[in-house]
C-alpha cells in the first residue's frame, strides 16, 4: 500500500479535504478505519463518503427506536421459504465497503452493543442465524453527528481513530451551491449549539498514532493526519516525542 502521506493532510486543511486525501492515499480504510464527522448540520458529512467511494457505501440513519434488524438483517419469507437477509452493516462487512452511521448519537439501546462489535478492529459479529461474520479488508465505519463528540458513550467515542470537525461546507456542496456558497457558509453554526470541543488524549488516539507510525509516517505528519491543531497538537507531540 502506498502512503506517500507526508502531504496527506495539514492542520489548516478543510475537513473534507483531509478526508479526501486520506482516502486517495489509502490511509482510509487500510490504516485508519473508524472516523467520526461532527459539527453543524448540512455541511455534507453524510454524503461525502458516497462521493469518495461511489457504489461502496452502506448508509443507515440511527434513531432511538431502531431495532437490531435494521443494521444486521433478519429472517424473511422468500418464495415460500424462510431465509436470512443481510442488513446494511453485514453487507458492508462481507463486501469490504464503507458503513455510514448517520446521527450516531441517537443510537437505540438495542443497537449500542451491536455498534461496539461493528466498530471493533478487526470487526466481527455473530448473527441470529449463528453465522460468524468477519469484516473483509476495506471495511470502515464513518459516523456523523450534529452533537459534540462528548455526547457519545465512552465505549463508542474512544473507538474512533479520526475525529474531524465538519464546520464548513464540503467542496461538493459548494459546487452545487455555486454563487450561493458564501452566503450559505455564513449561516453554518448559527443557533443554540456552541461547537467548541477539542480531542483529549485517549488510548485509541495513541493506537491510531501507532498504526500510522507502522507505515513510516513522521510524528508531525501523524498529528496532521489526525487533524490535531493548537494546544491539542502540541500536547500530543510532546506525549509521543518527549525528548524532542
Amino acid at each position: 500500500m502506498t502512503t506517500s502521506s507526508e502531504a496527506t493532510a495539514t492542520a489548516k486543511q478543510a475537513w473534507d479535504s483531509i478526508l479526501t486525501d486520506l482516502f486517495r492515499s489509502l490511509v482510509i480504510p487500510h490504516v485508519l478505519n473508524r472516523v467520526l464527522l461532527w459539527g453543524p448540520p448540512r455541511t455534507g458529512k453524510s454524503t461525502i463518503s458516497q462521493t469518495l467511494v461511489p457504489g461502496q457505501v452502506e448508509r443507515v440513519t440511527m434513531h432511538r427506536e431502531q431495532p437490531v434488524d435494521d443494521l444486521l438483517g433478519g429472517y424473511c419469507l422468500k418464495d415460500g421459504s424462510t431465509v436470512w437477509a443481510d442488513g446494511p452493516a453485514v453487507r458492508a462487512m462481507r463486501r469490504g465497503h464503507i458503513l455510514v452511521l448517520d446521527e450516531v448519537d441517537k443510537c437505540s439501546p438495542e443497537n449500542c452493543c451491536v455498534q461496539h462489535a461493528l466498530m471493533d478492529d478487526p470487526a466481527a459479529i455473530t448473527l441470529a442465524s449463528g453465522e460468524r461474520v468477519i469484516a473483509q479488508p476495506g471495511y470502515a465505519v464513518i459516523a456523523t453527528t450534529n452533537a459534540l463528540p462528548s455526547a457519545l458513550s465512552p465505549a463508542i467515542y474512544d473507538r474512533f481513530d479520526l475525529i474531524l470537525k465538519a464546520d464548513t461546507l464540503s467542496a461538493g456542496l459548494q459546487r452545487k451551491l455555486g454563487s450561493l456558497a458564501k452566503p450559505a457558509q455564513n449561516t453554518v453554526a448559527r443557533g443554540p449549539v456552541a461547537y467548541n470541543w477539542s480531542r483529549p488524549a485517549s488510548v485509541n488516539l495513541f493506537i491510531a498514532a501507532a498504526k500510522l507510525r507502522s507505515k513510516g509516517l513522521s510524528d508531525e505528519t501523524i498529528a496532521s493526519v489526525l487533524a490535531l491543531d493548537g494546544k491539542e497538537r502540541t500536547d500530543f507531540l510532546l506525549a509521543i516525542s518527549p525528548n524532542v
